[in-house]
């Protein structure tokens, strides 16, 4: 049962937490050398909104019943 908490709380809190990263991952300031590439940038966003997309759905059906 707790697995399964679990598995809702990261749907829930995984695509912030993405965001946040993809944001700093742009700032030399924050990552020195390691910026990521535009297409690595952009895949990470491609997979935010998969990931955001599949929370809103969860959300939708636990709503829904």
């Amino acid at each position: 049962q707790m697995l399964f908490y679990t598995a809702i709380l990261n749907v829930l809190l995984a695509p912030p937490l993405m965001v946040m990263i993809l944001l700093m991952a742009r700032y030399k300031d924050i990552v020195g050398v390691h910026i990521s590439s535009r297409w690595i940038s952009a895949l990470g966003w491609i997979i935010t909104l998969v990931m955001a997309g599949s929370a809103v759905l969860f959300l939708v059906n636990v709503v829904r019943g």
